[in-house]
């Protein structure tokens, strides 16, 4: 297997997810191909909003960018994101998409090193932007993916709306699926 950059897995066809299943399948699906997670994104998984997704069976175009590149150049916070996003013709991606993307690359580099950073995105780390799963509306709740000591996870993060993200983090959004 080669290992790649998320950018290189994710720019090289411009990777379409097909939203379809169920949580418990996809579970099922991921701990198979050796998946690992926090107890975060276990909680995540079960979501009502995840399920509704996978209940759809529709394709989502996805792209892999940072905050620099958004027009974030000294990083932002989650509503700057969003409308950086937004302002590129680009959209947060149904929560699905995360544990979808995740079996779709396995491949991923490896993370330089396996400490987690309290504030700062994690190295090696890809966030995916969606909709928050939390219930509490202050406090923003959703996935991102590493590869440590060579074994991929789906691991779930929250921060609020105060938080800056660094301008060379790295963020899945959704495309239009008529895009080249």
């Amino acid at each position: 297997m080669t290992i790649r950059s998320m950018a290189d897995l994710i720019d090289r066809a411009g990777i379409e997810l097909t939203l379809a299943g169920d949580p418990h399948e996809l579970l099922t699906q991921l701990q198979a191909a050796g998946v690992r997670f926090n107890d975060s994104a276990r909680t995540l998984l079960f979501r009502p909003a995840l399920a509704r997704d996978l209940q759809t069976s529709r394709p989502v175009r996805v792209v892999e960018r940072s905050l620099t590149y958004l027009g974030l150049p000294n990083g932002g916070t989650l509503p700057q994101l969003r409308r950086a996003a937004l302002d590129a013709g680009l959209a947060p991606c149904p929560p699905a998409v995360a544990p979808l993307l995740r079996l779709r690359t396995l491949d991923q580099v490896n993370a330089p090193d396996s400490v987690l950073r309290h504030g700062r995105a994690p190295e090696g780390s890809v966030h995916v932007l969606s909709p928050s799963l939390g219930e509490d509306p202050r406090v923003h709740r959703g996935f991102y993916l590493r590869v440590v000591d060579e074994v991929p996870w789906l691991r779930g993060f929250m921060c609020d709306d105060l938080h800056v993200m660094g301008a060379d983090d790295r963020w899945v959004l959704s495309a239009p699926t008529s895009a080249p």
